[in-house]
């Protein structure tokens, strides 16, 4: 009987022989003992196979090859100032399905700008801002805001986001957390203008009522 040799390629997972990976699989069928020098990667926990996107036979040849991703978890530890566990950080704040593991992610990086530490302009601001406007958890949004509050009159891109926040989000928390932080830039003309629109035009009363005060506290500028 002839046997079919096959090449597999797995991401990240290098090319195993065909034939060595076959008398593997033989053995494994047969009940033998396995060859301690047979690589397998169907039988490895950590290297899980979750799906085979191409099988190819080479033509008037036994050769096969197998294409597959897989999964392999991995860990990193470091402290918060560490470049690398911030971009870790800052990919889950976008990218993670979980709100918990955004919650978690966007509440150090918060906790990191309102100490000053490595809160870079582009870079963690960014990925907060970006939070601020975009995620679907209000508390994981209020967790960005309050992380930006310290460099809401130093930036003016970050003034921008707060600002849009208080038009536009859809929690009333969150549009009274922002009015009380451009408490420092009350009086500059881009935030009287939208507490203007706010205080005379928004469904909320609350939100109306709280923009007023703020412009019966700050005077007009001449």
């Amino acid at each position: 009987m002839n046997r079919v040799n096959v090449v597999v390629v797995g991401a990240g997972a290098g090319i195993l022989g065909g034939y060595e990976y076959a008398q593997g699989r033989a053995a494994h069928r047969a009940g033998l003992p396995p060859n301690p020098n047979t690589p397998s990667i169907v039988d490895q926990p950590s290297a899980e196979i979750t799906n085979i996107s191409s099988i190819v036979r080479q033509p008037n040849s036994e050769m096969v090859e197998v294409r597959y991703n897989q999964i392999v978890p991995q860990h990193m530890e470091g402290s918060l100032g560490d470049p690398k566990i911030q971009e870790l950080l800052m990919l889950a704040s976008e990218n993670s399905a979980s709100a918990g593991v955004r919650d978690d992610s966007v509440g150090l990086l918060a906790a990191e700008c309102r100490a000053g530490h490595s809160c870079q302009a582009a870079g963690i601001r960014d990925a907060l801002m970006v939070v601020l406007r975009y995620d679907k958890n209000a508390g994981v949004r209020e967790k960005a805001l309050e992380g930006l509050e310290p460099y809401v009159a130093e930036d003016v891109r970050v003034r921008d986001a707060v600002l849009e926040a208080l038009m536009n989000d859809a929690d009333p928390r969150i549009r009274t957390a922002a009015i009380n932080i451009l408490e420092p830039v009350e009086a500059d003309t881009s935030v009287r203008q939208v507490l203007h629109t706010v205080a005379n035009s928004d469904h909320s009363p609350q939100i109306r009522t709280v923009s007023r005060q703020v412009l019966r506290r700050v005077p007009e500028i001449q």
